[in-house]
């Protein structure tokens, strides 16, 4: 009989995130909504379909669909795959027949991948006294309260806020802010509440000062999706959607917990794995959920190529030069007890690689240097010791605080992923008090009684704590002010912060 260190030491660890895009590759939604209602430019804006060809083609595209059942997938974004449906006016009811059969059919299918995950119905503010409903939009309202529609979630999602806002200012009000939401309450809330309890609602505007209100749209989605459906079709949405780091940080975590985090403190995925595999499937699913785009993209030479792995084709976060810096954050956290079994391991990987000590202008890192750090973890094999649980549970910490930056920095395409960049991030966030508290609380949780016997069980959720803890902190954003200082990056006009709904405009 082979011992447990043994066993399945040939078996190579398979990442998470492949398994569950075999089960459900692209995120699948229904934008229901007529000509002008906002339809292109908010899923350009949620799914990050930011360079030119990838808007001209969601736009285009569904400004030619007459056929529900088309499936509109942007290569800029493959994550998700996009249903159109016209709205309902000039009582165009055989459209509301078409869609109800359409959700009826999809509801009914086995395969997750094939069912409709979610619906925005798109309604546009009304001005100068119209209806928020058409006779076709409130008959289907009715069919989702009764439930013959499915488990589907709606969301009713009301557009142009910032032209109800503009006209509040035009017509001269002394608070524009509060008489926008005076007319919302009118025109949209208060004929809506008899629906709400099934169909939850957003209002959204791209106006400065109210862009998050789409991060609020893609949280309110990301939770009815994880209440409704299986739980695969919430992370692919956390994948897919591109404005949202709370939803990313969910979506890390739910993968975590499926199998490699859930296990750090019992051994039972990494025990008689070589160390390098260990961190190298961890980082493979981070990067995967997180779906930062690279302009440098190596796919090309992977034939045939799996999503998953269309998904993390990123050469600047696939790179042995950005693994080999995100474990020179996790190389001080040993107590450096006499007897140390693994600090040889993270031994003068900072020198080796001389990530800080680089110029502006020099490579992020030493290839040769990066190669030797890196053959080190290909000799030791994991172990269940505190000092190496302790490093696997920082290496998750900071590699998701750092992706976290690294989407914060580049989010509304403001600028494109480079290795300077990169190595902003990491040596400013190795400098801040986020990383040096961190590794206490790791160090004290890891030497302390919750660690030992059963409490090892625990370990997956002290690793979630402390991410939800971080990831918001005033550090965090003072970090982002920083590097987008450090690269002269301007903060965009309209870049998506948070308010009270989510939506955009055309």
């Amino acid at each position: 009989m082979r011992s447990p260190e043994s066993g399945d030491a040939d078996t190579p660890l398979q990442p998470t995130t492949e398994a569950l895009f075999k089960e459900c590759p692209r995120f699948r939604i229904l934008v229901i909504g007529k000509s002008g209602a906002g339809k292109s430019s908010l899923i350009n804006t949620a799914f990050r379909v930011q360079d030119d060809e990838g808007q001209a083609a969601v736009s285009n595209l569904m400004a030619g669909v007459s056929d529900i059942n088309q499936e509109i997938i942007c290569k800029a974004n493959p994550q998700f795959v996009l249903h159109d449906s016209k709205g309902f006016e000039n009582g165009e009811i055989e459209n509301l027949q078409i869609v109800e059969t359409f959700l009826k059919e999809r509801g009914e299918r086995a395969d997750i991948s094939q069912q409709v995950h979610a619906v925005w119905l798109c309604l546009p503010i009304p001005t100068a006294g119209g209806r928020i409903f058409e006779t076709g939009i409130e008959k289907l309202l009715q069919m989702k309260m009764k439930g013959k529609l499915g488990r589907v979630p709606f969301i009713a999602v009301f557009t142009k806020y910032d032209t109800l806002l503009s006209r509040a200012k035009r017509l001269g009000s002394s608070n524009p802010e509060m008489e926008a939401r005076k007319i919302l309450t009118e025109t949209c809330l208060k004929p809506f509440k008899k629906f709400e309890k099934e169909v939850p609602h957003m209002a959204v505007s791209k106006e400065r000062g109210h862009e998050k209100t789409l991060e609020a749209l893609i949280e309110l989605t990301t939770d009815k999706v994880r209440e409704q459906l299986p739980e695969v079709a919430s992370i692919v949405l956390g994948v897919a959607q591109q404005v949202s780091p709370k939803v990313k940080i969910d979506s890390s975590i739910a993968v975590g917990k499926k199998k490699y985090w859930r296990t750090l403190g019992t051994s039972v995925s990494f025990l008689g794995k070589k160390l390098k595999d260990c961190f190298e499937v961890i980082r493979i699913d981070i990067v995967t959920v997180w779906a930062i785009e690279d302009p440098h993209q190596v796919c090309s030479l992977l034939s045939p190529m799996p999503l998953f792995l269309t998904i993390l084709g990123h050469q600047h976060l696939r790179s042995d030069e950005f693994q080999a810096a995100i474990l020179e954050l996790v190389g001080n956290i040993s107590d450096n007890r006499p007897g140390d079994a693994s600090k040889a391991l993270f031994a003068g990987l900072g020198t080796a690689v001389g990530f800080a000590a680089t110029g502006p202008a020099a490579p992020a890192l030493v290839p040769t240097a990066v190669v030797l750090v890196l053959a080190k973890w290909g000799y030791d094999i994991y172990r269940q010791i505190p000092d190496i649980l302790m490093r696997l549970m920082a290496y998750v910490v900071h590699l998701i605080l750092v992706m976290q930056l690294l989407f914060l920095v580049l989010a509304g395409g403001r600028c494109e992923l480079s290795s300077p960049l990169i190595k902003t991030v990491i040596t400013l966030y190795k400098d801040s008090h986020v990383k040096s508290e961190l590794h206490i609380k790791i160090q004290t949780y890891a030497n302390g009684p919750l660690f030992a016997g059963k409490g090892r069980d625990q370990t997956f959720e002290y690793i979630s704590s402390l991410i939800r803890e971080y990831y918001d902190c005033l550090e965090i954003r003072e970090l982002k002010d920083k590097i987008l200082a450090a690269h002269s990056i301007p903060e965009p006009p309209n870049t998506p912060r948070a308010h009270s709904s989510p939506a955009t405009s055309d």
